[in-house]
């Protein structure tokens, strides 16, 4: 399975996508058990990680116009 690309999408529309991913995650983590529930659970952190990144640099990109 290849990861998407989102580098070329704007900030605001990364962070949407960085939270879908992270949702599509917890939801896998619903239906898991043990180390694979874990698992899942520590990737939709990271998603989230990365969204509150881009929503940062939204609002930097705001500031500086």
């Amino acid at each position: 399975m290849s990861m998407p690309e989102f580098s070329h999408l704007p900030p605001k529309e990364r962070a949407k996508r960085y939270r879908e991913l992270a949702q599509d995650a917890r939801r896998e983590a619903a239906n898991s058990k043990g180390p694979a529930q874990q698992s899942y659970l520590l990737i939709a952190e990271q998603w989230e990680k990365l969204a509150a990144d881009s929503d940062a640099e939204a609002q930097k990109n705001q500031k500086n116009k």
